[in-house]
């Protein structure tokens, strides 16, 4: 016959009905498991635990020494990238301050260039002036049986300024037409037209100028007139016959006795070139004047010479 099983709530009916002060926890008893080892087991097993952790380090070093090859190769060529990235920051901060550095020091030598500059310009115009005085006053010494007065050229012809210049005396000065007029090394030209503080020199290059001159070498006489294609290059002209005068490159030109308006003996320039005209007879020599036509600022004028009347030839 089967056991009957008692059915779950009434033992915990049972359960309840005993009193809790008749409960009592369970005690359950634990036995320590211990391992027992003698001292030469455990030596033993320290000397396995050293020599494993020593292969362990050799066996990893091994393995990571690909590896860390490997990260070498890799790391190498972004450390040179950086290092040359690195150098040419610092060579680039090290042009530019050098940059500015000459930048600076190029603006200090430009600065004391154009000082220079300035103080040579000076001292140019300064010299050609005093050499221009100097050749005035060794004028005024070859001349000096004529009475003479300076005068300074204020401005030149509108058109060719070697042509005609006006000075700034006239003749509330005294000046009178046809006075000639020196500068550098000898003659210049002479007073065409004057106002009360002005006056106008045509000088030798002009087309109108003609002065009675002498070789003075042969003492042949001859006619020294301007012309228009010859004032750029500076040059006078001689039209003569080549079987009646003794002429040649070289000669002195100087004023005659036969004009009424420049002295005689004064300098007009040196033969610098002869050539035939073309019909076998005439022959033309250019004369280069001792005047300083292209850069006279002063000039000195004689002013002894006798007026001509409208319809003389000076």
């Amino acid at each position: 016959m089967p056991r009957n099983k008692r059915p779950l709530y009434s033992s915990l009916r049972d359960l309840v009905r005993v009193s809790l002060r008749d409960l009592k926890p369970i005690q359950i008893e634990q036995k320590p498991n211990t391992v027992r080892m003698s001292v030469r087991t455990r030596i033993f097993v320290i000397v396995l635990i050293c020599l494993g952790l020593i292969l362990t380090t050799f066996l990893i070093g091994n393995y990571l020494a690909p590896a860390g090859s490997f990260l070498n190769r890799i790391a190498s060529p972004i450390q040179r990238g950086f290092s040359a990235i690195g150098n040419a920051v610092s060579r680039s901060s090290e042009r530019n301050r050098d940059i500015d550095a000459l930048t600076e020091e190029n603006a200090a030598l430009h600065q004391q260039l154009e000082a220079l500059q300035y103080e040579n310009t000076v001292q140019k115009v300064q010299l050609e002036k005093l050499t221009e005085l100097e050749e005035l006053y060794e004028l005024d010494n070859n001349y000096a049986d004529y009475p003479k007065t300076g005068a300074e050229i204020i401005s030149v012809s509108p058109g060719n300024w070697m042509d005609a210049f006006m000075i700034n005396k006239g003749s509330s000065e005294g000046m009178q037409a046809y006075y000639p007029v020196l500068s550098g090394g000898g003659l210049l030209g002479c007073i065409r037209t004057v106002s009360y503080h002005q006056s106008e020199i045509m000088t030798l290059l002009s087309s109108d100028s003609y002065i009675y001159a002498e070789i003075l070498r042969s003492g042949d006489r001859v006619g020294v007139s301007g012309a228009e294609d010859l004032q750029q290059e500076n040059l006078c002209k001689i039209e003569f016959v080549m079987d009646e005068t003794d002429i040649a490159v070289g000669d002195e030109v100087v004023t005659s006795s036969l004009s009424t308006v420049y002295p005689p003996g004064i300098r007009i320039g040196i033969i610098t070139q002869i050539r035939e005209k073309g019909d076998g007879v005439t022959g033309i020599a250019y004369v280069e004047p001792y005047a300083r036509i292209r850069d006279a600022s002063t000039v000195l004028i004689i002013t002894d010479s006798l007026p001509l009347q409208e319809d003389s030839e000076p």
